[in-house]
């Protein structure tokens, strides 16, 4: 403007009202009541449409807190609102844990350009899941009353920890709307709860690394791995009561996973089993494995022990298998001697560690 005054004011009027039925007014600050201090030469105001009736409407730029115009805009056609046509289900704005609690789903009825508008009918509405492994359960339903535009729906659960989850709400009476997704979320583990083997030890060689090696996990109650667990986990021989476990026996979890992997058995053995345990989480105990001596290493001569005389064929196969297995000496079996390194022992068992 080229004379501009402190006063100048603004009103949104329907085309063709007089100047004084004004719907909305505002100085060029665009406050209703307060004039600026200084006049405004140029700038811009904002006015909401949504409480208008469609129709014809212009804005008028006068002077001075009179009515005396300066400029009129151009015609501003109002339309009716689009009509809802789908659902949406809102963001959650965070990642809900497996298993619970539960969480809460927004969700909405929308035009096709995603805008919330109302519904005629009550609308009730059913959620499913469209991506993901995982169960869910809970509250799975609600109704968005006729002439509102939205609806919570919970306590909703899901039972598996992973990525890439999508939920779909559908109508299932009322108004007729198109099925609308969430977008892909993220359902963390839940509270860490209990321990588990994910890699069994295997049976190995007296002296050796165990094979597997043992790894271990860290568990909530639905089985999803706690992967923010640093828990320090306890590794021990849960049975049989004789053998001595060597190796680093108690790890911190990394990512809720520990693995073993210098750990090693010095006495020969079947039904060996090892037991983890970490405070405050059940334990496990892994399938049974055994502790062996490798053939090549059982150097020496087996004889009688009554009178030195040598033994071989089928008795010694079976003297041979039973110290691999570290079996008691059968009471069928007459009393042997085997000679290893220049050591004797009579075999009745338990055997001793060969060295």
């Amino acid at each position: 403007m080229s004379s501009p005054t402190n006063r100048d004011w603004i009103g949104l009027y329907t085309v063709g009202a007089a100047n004084s039925a004004y719907l909305v007014r505002t100085y060029l600050n665009c406050s209703s009541f307060t004039p600026p201090s200084t006049p405004i030469p140029s700038g811009s105001c904002s006015f909401n449409s949504t409480s208008l009736t469609p129709g014809n409407y212009e804005f008028r730029l006068f002077t001075n807190d009179t009515f005396n115009i300066l400029a009129i805009s151009n015609t501003v056609a109002v339309s009716p609102p689009l009509p809802a046509s789908k659902l949406g289900i809102l963001n959650l704005g965070y990642n809900p844990p497996a298993g619970g609690p539960g969480f809460t789903l927004g969700v909405q009825s929308q035009t096709a350009h995603g805008t919330a508008a109302a519904v005629v009918n009550n609308t009730a509405v059913r959620i499913s899941l469209k991506t993901g492994t995982g169960v869910l359960a809970g509250t799975l339903t609600g109704t968005i009353p006729a002439g509102s535009r939205q609806v919570s729906i919970g306590s909703v659960t899901y039972t598996k920890a992973e990525s890439g989850v999508v939920l779909t709400a559908t109508a299932t009476s009322g108004d007729s709307l198109a099925p609308g997704d969430s977008a892909p979320f993220t359902v963390d583990s839940g509270q860490a709860n209990n321990l588990a083997f994910i890699t069994q030890p295997g049976s190995s060689q007296a002296g050796s690394v165990v094979s597997g090696p043992p790894t271990v996990v860290v568990r909530d109650s639905l089985g999803n791995t706690v992967t923010s667990s640093a828990a320090p986990i306890t590794i021990a021989i849960a049975n049989p009561p004789y053998g001595v476990l060597n190796g680093t026996r108690t790890k911190n979890a990394s990512g809720g996973v520990a693995t073993f992997n210098d750990l090693n058995i010095n006495q020969v053995g079947d039904g060996y089993a090892l037991a983890v345990s970490s405070s405050g989480l059940s334990g496990a105990t892994s399938n049974a494995f055994s502790i062996t001596v490798p053939m090549a290493n059982l150097g020496g001569t087996v004889t009688r022990a009554s009178d030195e005389s040598p033994i071989s064929g089928a008795l010694v196969k079976q003297f041979r298998q039973m110290w691999l297995r570290g079996q008691r000496h059968p009471a069928s079996m007459e009393a042997i001697r085997f000679r290893v390194s220049k050591r004797e022992s009579i075999i009745f068992a338990p055997l001793p560690e060969v060295t």
